[in-house]
């Protein structure tokens, strides 16, 4: 019996199965020799430039932190070093024991004081007794000059007449400058007859020299004060307004007595925005309380009233006194020859 078959069997069938496993496992392909030099460049060049990117930001992040050192006048950077100095607690304790600071802060009180005013013993600057600033009819003489339209001279005290900038108008020879104008004017008894009649002219022809631009209000008074035209506050200078004017100033009559005061405290002196000059014209006397009065209320407003004296010196002191204190002007009309 030959014994030696099987070991070449198996010896075969080792072989075989040998070259199988050879013949199934596909070795990878090498990496071209190009592609290898490639990829070690571009790492070190990424590299390189990684470095560089990083090395600059460094650099200008450390000139913005730290910034320019003890320069010159001229403004170049100092070579001098930043330093910084951190002080401990017990380091920050001994500094106070030995200079005698104290670094605690101040106590404030939780609310401030209390103060009581007495509001009723508050007075209005240039009211009270003593104050520089109050000025009374009474303590203001009688002033000199005090001409008439008729020679062509007038007393005058304030500047430009009107605190506007228009072009303004003129009311027996005084002339006012600025965009509104209050006309307030005695029709008491005593102007019955010539007088009424040249204060219509001069007050129509007043109105008829301002621009259609201007305002104006006339009020009337005697025993009490009421305004002419139809409609109150101010009426604008235009034709139609100057015709309305025309027809209400006709129809002005003359009667009682003369009480100035109620025409600039319940009307003139409230018009807002207030009338750049006050025309004020009398034939006749009123008390030193009334022309007191008016100066006061006058006086927060500062509008500049001009006082006239139409054919009678009876109320002149107090007319010259009105408007010295109102820096406006002052003059008497003569009766017509």
């Amino acid at each position: 019996m030959n014994t030696d078959r099987p070991t070449e069997s198996l010896q075969a069938h080792d072989a075989i199965s040998a070259d199988g496993i050879a013949d199934s496992v596909t070795p990878e392909p090498a990496l071209p020799d190009r592609l290898k030099r490639w990829l070690r460049n571009a790492t070190i060049a990424g590299t390189s430039i990684s470095l560089l990117v990083h090395l600059a930001g460094w650099i200008i992040a450390a000139f913005i932190l730290v910034g320019h050192g003890p320069g010159s006048g001229s403004g170049e950077p100092g070579s001098g070093a930043v330093e910084m100095a951190i002080m401990s607690q017990g380091d920050v304790q001994a500094l106070e024991a030995s200079n005698g600071l104290s670094l605690e802060t101040p106590a404030v009180p939780d609310a401030l004081p209390k103060v009581d005013v007495d509001l009723k013993n508050l007075v209005e600057p240039g009211e009270g007794p003593g104050d520089p600033g109050a000025v009374s009819v009474s303590d203001v003489g009688p002033l000199a000059g005090g001409g008439d339209v008729g020679g062509g001279e007038g007393l005058g005290i304030g500047g430009s007449g009107g605190s506007g900038g228009g072009k303004g108008t003129s009311f027996f020879g005084i002339e006012a400058h600025g965009n509104r104008f209050a006309y307030i004017v005695d029709v008491s008894s005593s102007m019955e007859g010539g007088r009424i009649e040249s204060l219509q002219h001069e007050l129509e022809r007043s109105i008829d020299e301002l621009l259609e631009t201007s305002e104006f209000q006339i009020y009337q008074y005697s025993d009490d004060a009421s305004p002419v035209m139809e409609k109150d506050g101010w009426n604008q200078a235009s034709p139609a307004g100057k015709r309305s004017a025309h027809a209400r100033i006709e129809l002005m009559v003359a009667n009682g007595s003369t009480h100035p005061l109620p025409a600039f405290e319940k009307f003139a002196l409230r018009l807002r925005p207030p009338p750049d000059a006050i025309y004020f014209l009398t034939d006749g006397e009123f008390t030193d309380d009334e022309a007191e009065r008016i100066t006061t209320l006058d006086r927060q407003l500062k509008i500049p009233i001009h006082c006239i004296c139409l054919e009678s010196r009876e109320g002149e002191l107090r007319m010259k006194q009105i408007a010295k204190i109102t820096r406006g002007t002052y003059t008497y009309v003569p009766p017509k020859n």
